[in-house]
């Protein structure tokens, strides 16, 4: 009787962890939202991955970044611009690998590029492009725009 009764608790407790790993894939797929988690592929500075987090969290519940507009806080923390066309964007430095970059797909996403030395540019990007810009071929880091501030002597 008390092998039985530790065989059906090793049992339950099995069937309960594995019903919760899989509540917790399926949550966290669902919560993904539209802006996806940063790839392994590309190396992201520290300030760009701070970014990302206060987008995804920021963008939560919404279908599409089309209208989004950040909020203060979010423009002010992140350096968020208005670029020309009144679009709120982000400025940084990109690595790229010459061959591989498709520099038009990137300009066709809103982007603009400014050429730095070999591999190297600084870019402009519109927010709600974003996401499609992971999946730009040949990027190999992203870097962004920090502010700088002068003290007054």
């Amino acid at each position: 009787m008390n092998r039985f009764f530790c065989f059906t608790a090793v049992i339950v407790t099995a069937v309960l962890l594995v019903s919760c790993s899989i509540l917790k894939i399926n949550r966290s797929a669902n919560e993904q939202g539209i802006v996806p988690d940063l790839p392994a592929s590309i190396e992201f500075s520290k300030g760009f991955r701070l970014f990302w987090n206060d987008l995804q969290l920021e963008t939560q519940g919404l279908t599409s970044l089309e209208d989004y507009q950040p909020s203060k806080q979010m423009q002010r923390d992140n350096n968020i611009i208005v670029l020309s066309d009144g679009v709120f964007g982000i400025q940084g430095f990109m690595q790229v690998l010459p061959p591989l970059f498709d520099a038009l797909t990137f300009e066709q996403l809103g982007g603009v590029l400014t050429y730095f030395s070999e591999g190297v540019y600084t870019f402009s990007m519109p927010v709600k492009s974003l996401p499609a810009l992971l999946e730009v071929k040949g990027i190999i880091q992203i870097e962004m725009s920090q502010k700088i501030f002068l003290k007054r002597s």
